[in-house]
């Protein structure tokens, strides 16, 4: 049943019906200006099944290069969509919405109107048509994350009531989020491996060729992580922490690092400002194989990661401990990478506790010889 917050906002519990109120929609637009449009998809929550929503269908139309604009909102306006202006939902959007005269218990509310439709018309070509479909797609894939999706809103409907905005930009985070994850593509199971000796010298090459490629602007570099635990089971993966004096300095970084084939995501930067995220190895399959962190030096990112790194190397108790729950909750977890580290939160924050009880210097010989600065 929906749920009224106010006359204006509503999440309602996923519908069966939405599909097909796409569907006899999109064929009333493609008669509309078909001969201009490249594509028409269904984007938003209730293009995702299961997913709570506002009982709104998103329509998104993409021009072709070619299309006359200003004909096309000039036979929509004909057909009797309502035209609401440009730049609305996004930039380059213009936006049109069906009404409804009869609108069921709980209907969305705007402006007076009960909205059945959005239809969002814009280029194909502009970056917001992709950022939308990646992320209906990834929550189509992700069962996990589309319910976390259903939760969040609904709490932030009860928080924001009325104020759509407000309920608008405190999803912004999640959706960041979730886009930058299906920019590096589908999920993938976590795999947790024994440890590997030659792990110290894939990062040993790897830091090589990022000082001469980037270093420059480089103060510290340091092996992070599970794999730089000698002993320590782990996701094969080699993490990476850099300093740059200044956090603005990574931006000179990210040609450097492009030639190395590291791919920068920014969108993670929502999550966490004060680190630039870089990524370098084929999705699918094992995945990534390196991952890079850019931050300032000694700040609490830095401290606090590379003082959990060293009390696990000098705690080799602790270290198979967290090897044991990482084994664990990769199988009770699958490719939910969220849950998976969620659930080692509690552990990672009763080392570093510890940690901070007993602090160690950073102690880069411990991990037989890797350098660790430039």
């Amino acid at each position: 049943m929906p749920r009224a917050v106010s006359e204006s906002l509503v999440i309602a519990d996923y519908n069966p019906r939405w599909p097909q109120m796409f569907e006899e929609e999109r064929a009333r637009i493609a008669k509309v200006i078909g001969e201009w449009a490249e594509d028409i998809q269904h984007c938003g929550s209730t293009a995702v099944p299961g997913l709570a929503a506002k009982p709104v269908i998103d329509i998104y139309v993409g021009l072709r290069p070619d299309a006359d604009v200003d004909r096309c909102l000039a036979a929509m306006q004909t057909a009797g969509y309502l035209y609401r202006g440009k730049d609305l939902g996004f930039p380059g959007d213009r936006l049109f919405i069906k009404t409804t005269a009869s609108p069921a218990p709980g209907q969305y509310r705007r402006d007076g109107s009960a909205r059945t439709h959005h239809i969002h018309v814009c280029e194909i070509s502009n970056p917001e048509w992709e950022r939308h479909i990646l992320f209906r797609d990834y929550l189509r894939q992700d069962a996990s994350v589309a319910r976390r999706y259903g939760d969040l809103k609904r709490a932030l409907a009860d928080q924001f009531g009325s104020d759509i905005n407000g309920y608008g930009g405190a999803k912004t985070e999640f959706i960041e989020v979730v886009i930058g994850r299906a920019r590096a593509g589908p999920p993938i199971a976590v795999r947790i491996v024994d440890y590997d000796p030659n792990w110290p010298a894939v990062y040993q090459a790897e830091e090589k060729a990022i000082l001469q490629a980037a270093g420059e602007w480089l103060v510290d570099i340091q092996h992070l992580g599970s794999t730089s635990v000698p002993g320590l089971a782990a996701k094969p993966v080699i993490d990476m922490m850099a300093a740059v004096s200044r956090l603005e300095d990574a931006r000179n970084i990210v040609g450097p690092l492009a030639a190395l084939s590291y791919h920068y995501v920014p969108e993670y930067e929502v999550e966490m400002p004060e680190r630039r995220y870089f990524r370098k190895g084929r999705r699918g399959g094992e995945g990534d194989k390196y991952h890079l962190h850019v931050v300032e030096p000694n700040t609490e990112f830095w401290n606090r990661h590379l003082a959990f790194r060293d009390y696990l190397r000098a705690h080799p108790e602790a270290a198979r401990e967290y090897a044991e729950l990482k084994r664990r909750l990769a199988v009770e977890h699958g490719t939910d990478v969220d849950a998976y580290t969620d659930a080692k939160s509690e552990f990672i924050l009763g080392v570093q506790e510890k940690a901070a009880a007993a602090p160690s210097p950073s102690s880069p010989a411990a991990e037989r010889g890797a350098t660790a600065t430039q």
